[in-house]
């Protein structure tokens, strides 16, 4: 298993995943619901978190096996749950627990 490979893969995932945040910002935006602070914090942690997981095996030039690609599809799923909560979690209208915003 290539542990430094598949967390390189992982944090650029989690880094591209960030932007995903932008739609709601828009729509934040338009409506003026005053959640853009949010969502833009939200996209922040997440994309800091993926370069935390990047930074240090950037250089990681690797093949993937089959068993790493499979490694690397369940954790991107777990990780992208935790992800997508973020912005609940950090809402203060809603007040839900980290439990609570992930499911």
């Amino acid at each position: 298993m290539r542990l430094k490979t598949i967390l390189r893969i992982l944090g650029l995932l989690l880094m591209l995943f960030s932007f995903t945040m932008v739609p709601p910002m828009i729509v934040s935006l338009i409506f003026s619901d005053d959640q853009l602070m949010l969502f833009a914090t939200a996209m922040c942690l997440v994309f800091f978190a993926g370069f935390l997981g990047w930074m240090p095996v950037r250089r990681e030039k690797r093949d993937l096996r089959i068993r790493d690609g499979f490694i690397v599809t369940v954790m991107f799923w777990l990780i992208l749950s935790l992800a997508g909560a973020v912005p609940f979690a950090l809402s203060e209208s809603l007040n839900l627990s980290i439990t609570d915003a992930v499911f």
